[in-house]
């Protein structure tokens, strides 16, 4: 049962850390293009 727990555990912090990072990284992609559209 303990093991179950930590696995589920370990996943939920990969879901959350890989959401974490498409989050941070997704919007830099998207305003990159904009940015330089804007401050050429």
């Amino acid at each position: 049962m303990m093991s179950v727990l930590l696995s589920l555990f370990s996943l939920d912090i990969k879901i959350s850390g890989a959401l974490l990072v498409f989050h941070i990284y997704f919007p830099f992609q998207l305003f990159k293009p904009m940015n330089n559209i804007l401050f050429h």
